[in-house]
Protein backbone atom coordinates (compact mmCIF):
# COMPACT_ATOMS: atom_id res chain seq x y z
CA UNK A 1 0.00 0.00 0.00
CA UNK A 2 1.35 3.61 -0.93
CA UNK A 3 1.99 6.32 1.97
CA UNK A 4 -0.92 8.10 0.31
CA UNK A 5 -3.28 5.67 0.12
CA UNK A 6 -2.74 4.95 4.20
CA UNK A 7 -2.58 8.97 4.99
CA UNK A 8 -5.86 9.02 2.08
CA UNK A 9 -7.49 6.48 4.68
CA UNK A 10 -5.88 7.63 7.86
CA UNK A 11 -7.12 11.72 7.71
CA UNK A 12 -10.90 11.10 7.77
CA UNK A 13 -10.38 9.10 11.15
CA UNK A 14 -7.98 11.85 12.43
CA UNK A 15 -10.68 14.62 11.16
CA UNK A 16 -13.49 13.00 13.26
CA UNK A 17 -11.24 12.19 16.58
CA UNK A 18 -10.11 15.62 16.37
CA UNK A 19 -13.02 17.70 15.06
CA UNK A 20 -12.92 20.10 17.59
CA UNK A 21 -9.16 21.09 16.74
CA UNK A 22 -10.14 25.20 14.99
CA UNK A 23 -8.33 26.62 12.59
CA UNK A 24 -8.69 29.71 10.73
CA UNK A 25 -7.96 31.70 7.66
CA UNK A 26 -7.82 34.79 6.09
CA UNK A 27 -11.19 35.39 5.49
CA UNK A 28 -12.45 34.11 9.55
CA UNK A 29 -11.08 36.97 11.02
CA UNK A 30 -12.71 40.18 11.71
CA UNK A 31 -12.47 42.99 8.74
CA UNK A 32 -10.67 45.37 11.70
CA UNK A 33 -9.66 45.67 15.52
CA UNK A 34 -12.47 45.88 18.00
CA UNK A 35 -13.82 49.43 18.68
CA UNK A 36 -14.53 51.34 21.80
CA UNK A 37 -18.70 50.83 20.80
CA UNK A 38 -18.37 47.17 20.31
CA UNK A 39 -16.70 46.70 23.38
CA UNK A 40 -19.00 48.88 24.91
CA UNK A 41 -21.69 46.27 24.31
CA UNK A 42 -19.86 43.99 26.18
CA UNK A 43 -19.19 45.82 28.91
CA UNK A 44 -22.98 46.52 29.05
CA UNK A 45 -23.93 42.47 28.87
CA UNK A 46 -21.60 41.04 30.86
CA UNK A 47 -20.82 43.71 33.37
CA UNK A 48 -17.23 43.51 32.93
CA UNK A 49 -15.25 46.66 34.01
CA UNK A 50 -14.21 49.39 31.36
CA UNK A 51 -10.73 50.26 29.89
CA UNK A 52 -9.64 52.85 32.64
CA UNK A 53 -10.05 55.74 29.92
CA UNK A 54 -13.68 55.65 29.91
CA UNK A 55 -15.90 57.64 32.49
CA UNK A 56 -19.31 56.77 33.80
CA UNK A 57 -18.75 52.94 31.68
CA UNK A 58 -18.58 55.23 28.37
CA UNK A 59 -15.88 55.53 26.04
CA UNK A 60 -14.55 59.75 25.48
CA UNK A 61 -17.33 61.75 22.92
CA UNK A 62 -16.49 60.40 19.31
CA UNK A 63 -14.04 57.39 20.23
CA UNK A 64 -16.77 54.63 19.29
CA UNK A 65 -15.07 53.81 15.96
CA UNK A 66 -11.65 53.63 17.08
CA UNK A 67 -9.89 50.67 18.49
CA UNK A 68 -10.64 49.91 22.43
CA UNK A 69 -7.50 49.88 24.23
CA UNK A 70 -5.62 49.78 27.82
CA UNK A 71 -7.41 45.78 27.51
CA UNK A 72 -5.15 42.69 28.86
CA UNK A 73 -4.92 39.54 27.09
CA UNK A 74 -7.23 37.62 29.00
CA UNK A 75 -9.82 40.68 28.73
CA UNK A 76 -9.41 40.35 24.84
CA UNK A 77 -10.33 36.78 25.12
CA UNK A 78 -12.69 37.04 27.28
CA UNK A 79 -14.35 39.33 24.77
CA UNK A 80 -14.02 37.35 21.44
CA UNK A 81 -15.77 33.91 23.86
CA UNK A 82 -18.46 36.80 24.48
CA UNK A 83 -18.85 37.67 21.05
CA UNK A 84 -20.37 34.75 19.32
CA UNK A 85 -17.85 32.08 20.79
CA UNK A 86 -14.84 33.41 18.84
CA UNK A 87 -11.06 33.86 19.50
CA UNK A 88 -8.19 35.49 18.83
CA UNK A 89 -6.05 35.12 16.04
CA UNK A 90 -3.06 33.12 16.04
CA UNK A 91 0.43 34.89 14.85
CA UNK A 92 0.33 32.77 11.91
CA UNK A 93 -3.60 33.88 11.09
CA UNK A 94 -2.89 37.52 11.72
CA UNK A 95 0.10 37.26 9.66
CA UNK A 96 -1.80 35.75 6.71
CA UNK A 97 -4.86 38.09 7.10
CA UNK A 98 -2.41 41.21 6.92
CA UNK A 99 -1.13 40.30 3.67
CA UNK A 100 -4.16 40.21 2.04
CA UNK A 101 -5.73 43.44 0.32
CA UNK A 102 -8.79 43.76 2.21
CA UNK A 103 -7.09 43.42 5.74
CA UNK A 104 -7.77 46.80 7.69
CA UNK A 105 -6.25 48.66 10.55
CA UNK A 106 -8.14 51.36 12.02
CA UNK A 107 -5.67 52.10 14.68
CA UNK A 108 -1.98 52.63 14.86
CA UNK A 109 -1.84 49.78 17.80
CA UNK A 110 -0.25 46.06 18.24
CA UNK A 111 -3.00 43.13 18.46
CA UNK A 112 -3.15 40.43 20.74
CA UNK A 113 -2.95 37.07 20.02
CA UNK A 114 -3.11 33.24 21.23
CA UNK A 115 0.48 32.67 20.54
CA UNK A 116 2.96 32.53 23.02
CA UNK A 117 6.12 33.75 23.39
CA UNK A 118 8.97 31.77 23.65
CA UNK A 119 10.88 33.43 26.26
CA UNK A 120 9.38 34.88 28.99
CA UNK A 121 6.94 31.42 29.57
CA UNK A 122 3.43 32.71 29.60
CA UNK A 123 3.68 35.86 27.46
CA UNK A 124 1.90 36.33 24.55
CA UNK A 125 3.08 37.52 20.91
CA UNK A 126 1.26 40.43 19.74
CA UNK A 127 0.86 41.83 15.94
CA UNK A 128 0.87 45.21 14.10
CA UNK A 129 1.26 48.08 14.04
CA UNK A 130 -0.52 49.72 11.32
CA UNK A 131 1.34 49.72 7.71
CA UNK A 132 3.41 46.19 9.24
CA UNK A 133 2.34 42.71 8.70
CA UNK A 134 4.99 42.24 12.11
CA UNK A 135 4.49 40.07 14.90
CA UNK A 136 7.72 40.54 17.09
CA UNK A 137 6.46 42.47 20.28
CA UNK A 138 6.24 39.91 23.17
CA UNK A 139 3.77 41.32 26.58
CA UNK A 140 3.06 39.95 29.75
CA UNK A 141 -1.06 38.52 29.17
CA UNK A 142 -1.85 40.57 32.31
CA UNK A 143 -0.53 43.70 31.14
CA UNK A 144 -2.23 46.72 28.62
CA UNK A 145 -1.57 50.13 28.02
CA UNK A 146 -2.59 53.01 25.15
CA UNK A 147 -0.89 51.06 21.93
CA UNK A 148 -2.36 47.15 22.74
CA UNK A 149 -5.79 46.33 21.28
CA UNK A 150 -7.11 43.05 19.54
CA UNK A 151 -9.63 41.36 16.92
CA UNK A 152 -11.54 38.13 17.01
CA UNK A 153 -11.99 35.29 15.09
CA UNK A 154 -14.67 32.70 13.73
CA UNK A 155 -13.46 29.32 15.08
CA UNK A 156 -14.14 26.67 12.34
CA UNK A 157 -14.01 23.10 13.54
CA UNK A 158 -11.05 21.26 11.12
CA UNK A 159 -13.83 19.16 9.07
CA UNK A 160 -15.32 22.30 7.82
CA UNK A 161 -11.42 24.22 7.30
CA UNK A 162 -11.91 25.34 3.46
CA UNK A 163 -8.34 23.01 2.69
CA UNK A 164 -10.00 19.98 3.78
CA UNK A 165 -12.60 18.13 1.41
CA UNK A 166 -14.92 15.92 3.00
CA UNK A 167 -16.20 12.92 1.32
Amino acid sequence: MSPFAVSKAIVPLLVSLFAWVFVASAAQLAPHEVTNAEYKKFVEATGHPPPEYWTDRDYPAGRGDEPVVLVTWYEAMAYCQWKDNQRLPTQEEWQEACRSSDFEKWGNIWEWTMSDAESPAGWKILCGPRHTCTCGHEYHPANKNLVKGFRCTLMLPLAFYPGIKNE
